[in-house]
């Protein structure tokens, strides 16, 4: 069972401020590398967020375990990522229509108290997107 904590094309995502970040997931198509979605695991993985860009705007959604496993399929892998492990949210925020990314973008920025940014972006309504982790 889940929560829906957000779903929106811009906004900031408060209920995620504050976490210390313990696992990342990303699960990701294997014929083109794009990303499908993420899982952010938090206080010591006892709480899980699954986040995904979904054409026109981007939804967080809450759950008590990891079941990462349930978004695998043939077409589809999990890559566990140690890049921003024991980091603390700082702030998050959803915004549509970068500069960088064009017109129809929809952008997840989580930026970590030690200034770490991870991004997750979809260029255009087709729910093709990326992940980036900008150091420090």
């Amino acid at each position: 069972m889940f929560k829906r904590i957000f779903q929106d094309y811009e906004g900031h995502v408060k209920e995620i401020t504050g976490l210390k970040v313990c696992s990342l997931k990303v699960i990701i198509d294997r014929e083109n590398n794009d990303i499908i979605l993420i899982w952010i695991g938090v206080n010591n993985n006892s709480n899980w967020y699954r986040i995904f860009i979904d054409g026109c705007y981007c939804g967080i959604d809450y759950y008590k375990n990891d079941l990462s496993n349930e978004d695998l399929d043939d077409d589809v892998i999990c890559v566990d990522c140690n890049c921003i492990n024991d980091e603390i949210i700082m702030r998050a925020k959803v915004e549509t229509g970068n500069v960088i990314f064009g017109d129809s973008s929809i952008l997840l920025t989580i930026e970590f108290l030690s200034g770490k940014k991870l991004l997750l972006f979809c260029y255009d309504f087709n729910g093709v997107c990326k992940l980036e982790i900008v150091p420090s």
